[in-house]
């Protein structure tokens, strides 16, 4: 067994979005908007502001995907309420804002420019 990480390409997202799917706790924390998991991550793939890695287990000439890693640059008010209880699963919640056109994560810009403030 060999386990390599690589970033996520969009022809990923499908077998991606099944793991979470295939994981009872994740099903729970994601509810409602684990429908949309696959349009959102789909549309946020390139951006400076959202990285995805999958982890494959590469066999002989086969490979299959067996775990997602993610990160996300956000704003520093949905940092300050992510802090604060009533706690809540990130991933979850950006999908569904991301999905309603509330996205708290950064513009490639925003990312891009230098700042002396941390949240």
């Amino acid at each position: 067994m060999a386990i390599l990480c690589r970033p996520m390409r969009p022809k990923d997202v499908g077998q991606c979005v099944e793991i979470v799917a295939g994981h009872s706790a994740l099903v729970c924390r994601y509810g409602s908007n684990l429908s949309s998991l696959r349009s959102v991550w789909l549309s946020i793939l390139g951006r400076e502001a959202f990285r995805a890695y999958v982890y494959e287990d590469v066999q002989d000439s086969h490979s299959r995907i067996v775990g997602i890693g993610c990160s996300a640059i956000v704003s520093g008010d949905f940092l300050r309420k992510a802090k604060i209880p009533p706690f809540f699963w990130i991933g979850a919640e950006l999908t569904g804002r991301i999905r309603e056109g509330n996205s708290p994560l950064l513009s490639d810009k925003q990312v891009r420019r230098p700042t002396l403030t941390v949240a």
